[in-house]
């Protein structure tokens, strides 16, 4: 058994501090390296293509995701010999390939065009191996994200089988994949079920994030059976990424609270924002649909304001009201 860090000393430490069921496994030398957060990039890199950068010891407070730390404890020699794989170094080869996509904090756009230049059979017969032969949680959601964004219907049967006997875990990514890999209403109603067994405090930012990637206003209809005061953002956002209608947000202006405070949300949410980071990577970005006159959807909030008039209600209604050209996507 070969140290998983430097990959040329026999392991000589079990280090379970992070994990007991799946311990690191290193020379002693990796492991002083380990607990002093003064890995070298390569030795960063073995470790969180195995564990992820999920894990204390391996985390991004520590290290860039080249594997270079950050808060070293000891000096850290042979920066320039041991560094981290580049894209460039691993795309050829699928093992590889994948490995570098679980040790990286994001499944960007460049490594998703190089997973698309491999046959997909082989992809999904690695994926599947490595998600059988896995208890790290955070090293199955990559894969299910893989699944996702590569294969689609490809490995349609694969997640049908994984919601079927859905078991808690993974929601949000199992969500990604029911919206990719399944057809639609069999895909937005397992979610919808997994969604019932959320608690109300946690179901406005879970059910954002499974399911504004649907942008389904199927979505808007089942919020109406859920939102409760006070009012999250995340409603709004949700509303916001599932193909808001003016009507349908004029009519919860009309009802009042807590529905007016989610069409007002929404409205705000067509707004790109720095903040909205999952609202700003959908393409096209969210618009509103089949709008009325700009002078009567202004006469409407203006009157709603009125009404309701506290800060949050009257500054927001400002701000919609100024950029009507940006909500309205022209």
């Amino acid at each position: 058994m070969y140290c998983q860090a430097c990959k040329i000393r026999q392991v000589e430490v079990i280090e379970k501090c992070d994990d007991e069921i799946q311990p690191y496994e290193l020379c002693n030398e990796c492991h002083k390296r380990l607990l002093s957060y003064s890995l070298r990039p390569i030795e960063w890199y073995n470790l969180a293509s195995i564990h992820t950068f999920n894990k204390f010891l391996l985390h991004d407070d520590f290290y860039e995701d080249d594997g270079v730390a950050t808060q070293p404890e000891e000096d850290v020699e042979g920066i320039e010999d041991l560094i981290a794989p580049s894209l460039d170094d691993v795309k050829e080869n699928i093992e590889s390939l994948i490995d570098f996509c679980i040790a990286k904090w994001w499944l960007e756009g460049n490594m998703i065009n190089c997973l698309k230049q491999h046959e997909p059979h082989i992809l999904f017969k690695s994926i599947k191996s490595r998600f059988d032969n896995s208890e790290n949680y955070y090293v199955k959601g990559r894969l299910y994200e893989i699944a996702s964004r590569i294969l689609g219907r490809f490995c349609e049967d694969w997640i049908r089988e994984k919601w079927k006997f859905y078991d808690g875990k993974h929601i949000i990514h199992l969500s990604e994949a029911a919206c990719f890999c399944l057809p639609f209403d069999e895909g937005f109603n397992f979610v919808l079920s997994a969604l019932e067994n959320i608690s109300d405090n946690e179901l406005p930012h879970m059910a954002f994030s499974c399911l504004y990637k649907f942008r389904a206003p199927q979505a808007i209809n089942w919020m109406e059976t859920k939102v409760k005061s006070p009012v999250k953002d995340s409603w709004g956002s949700l509303a916001a990424a599932s193909n808001p209608s003016w009507d349908k947000l004029n009519e919860w202006i009309l009802k009042g609270r807590p529905y007016s405070l989610v069409a007002i949300d929404t409205l705000n949410r067509l707004i790109p924002h720095p903040g909205h980071i999952a609202l700003n990577r959908l393409n096209p970005r969210p618009v509103l649909i089949n709008p009325s006159s700009i002078e009567l959807m202004s006469q409407v909030l203006k009157e709603y304001s009125e009404k309701d008039n506290v800060p949050r209600v009257k500054q927001a209604v400002d701000k919609i009201i100024s950029n009507w050209n940006i909500i309205l996507g022209e």
